[in-house]
């Protein structure tokens, strides 16, 4: 019986390990088409919608950038049993990135020209989601209750992959396909950009508890 339950969790790890680097390799492909240009700081990199404010946006692409890039490797189980210690640190630096790209992603959508008050708040929405779940995982792993620092470090990266999903939903759906304006394009993708995954990631955490 140990034998056959050994075999179902190293299958189980493999299956994780899996999909998160098919996660970590799609990942990479947006953020190389959408996020990596604004890397190169120039007028024409960033067009004349994004350069008044190109040194925050520098600011929030790097934070943002480097927590989605270390982010996923946090969750290999391979990885944190193997040194806690440098998952501690890693786990800082996404801290970190997380708390600079939300604050700077509220003053960009704040200064952002052409959007009235609901597009605004639709992407200062985010940003406040996306502090709230990492100072819960915070609070959680200072009162040493694992499980939830775990829960709440998922739902936090599902929301650092905003920006991912958005750049598919935008690519693939827009509002040209959808029939609608491109401002109201704008609001279904930001929403579902994140609503969406954290819905179905609730479901899972929520499923394995009961299922157990």
């Amino acid at each position: 019986m140990t034998k056959i339950m050994s075999k179902i969790n190293s299958t189980s790890n493999i299956s994780q390990n899996v999909l998160l680097i098919l996660v970590g390799v799609i990942t990479f492909y947006f953020l190389w088409i959408a996020a990596f240009p604004k890397l190169i700081v120039t007028e024409e990199s960033y067009g004349e919608y994004y350069w008044f404010r190109a040194s925050w946006l520098f600011i929030h692409v790097v934070a943002g950038l480097l927590a989605t890039l270390i982010g996923w490797y946090q969750f290999l189980p391979s990885f944190r049993m193997k040194s806690i210690e440098v998952h501690r640190v890693v786990g800082k630096i996404y801290t970190y990135c997380i708390v600079i790209a939300a604050l700077t992603a509220i003053y960009l959508a704040l200064v952002s020209p052409g959007m009235n008050i609901l597009g605004k708040l639709s992407f200062v929405v985010v940003p406040i989601i996306w502090l709230s779940t990492i100072t819960l995982a915070y609070v959680s792993i200072m009162k040493k209750n694992v499980i939830q620092h775990q829960e709440w470090m998922l739902r936090n990266y599902v929301v650092t992959f905003f920006f991912t999903i958005f750049v598919i939903f935008t690519k693939y759906l827009p509002s040209e396909v959808m029939g609608v304006t491109y401002n109201e394009a704008l609001l279904f993708h930001t929403w579902m950009s994140w609503s969406l995954p954290l819905f179905f990631t609730e479901l899972i955490i929520q499923g394995k508890k009961i299922l157990k």
